[in-house]
């Protein structure tokens, strides 16, 4: 046993070398700049301001956002963190935590927007209270794009859905 605490305390020394010769090292990592660029962030802000209004963004969860794990990332960074200027009450906003609820909310409603199914589709936000849906539709998964267009078309007909800003739609009580 004795033996091995001078072992022991090469390799200790060595990794703690190790760590400080890779800090300073010097790496070109690709990286991004982002910025918050929604062109309805002035209109929610306006609209929370006035009266507390319920928003759901649209994929719901980073998870159901995008296609690979750095635009889900982007997802979250750019669209679901700007709660913090519009003060509008999300259903869906970030918190480091992804609710069971939203997972099943957000496999209803995928599933009624690839099946072109409005009435469904706005039952849920209206057992849900959602006052307005912010339709991200550069964030869908690729099983969805085709289907997203033709749906925002379909359900702009519908009463009690009104277009209210870019890809930002109001829902009225009315049924």
């Amino acid at each position: 046993m004795k033996q091995l605490k001078p072992l022991r305390k090469y390799f200790d020394t060595q990794l703690i070398l190790l760590i400080f010769f890779l800090e300073y090292i010097p790496l070109t990592l690709a990286t991004e700049a982002g910025k918050l660029s929604d062109p309805n962030l002035n209109l929610l802000k306006s609209t929370c301001k006035k009266d507390a209004k319920v928003l759901l963004e649209l994929p719901v969860t980073h998870l159901n956002a995008a296609d690979n794990i750095a635009e889900g990332l982007t997802y979250i960074n750019i669209v679901q963190l700007e709660s913090i200027y519009h003060q509008c009450n999300l259903v869906n906003g970030y918190s480091g935590y992804d609710l069971p609820d939203n997972f099943i909310l957000a496999d209803s409603l995928d599933k009624d927007i690839k099946n072109q199914n409005t009435g469904e589709f706005l039952k849920e936000l209206r057992k849900k209270k959602i006052d307005l849906v912010k339709f991200n539709t550069k964030y869908f998964i690729k099983e969805l794009k085709p289907s997203i267009n033709t749906f925002l078309e379909k359900i702009a007909t519908e009463s009690g859905f009104e277009k209210i800003g870019t890809d930002l739609y109001s829902l009225s009580d009315s049924k």
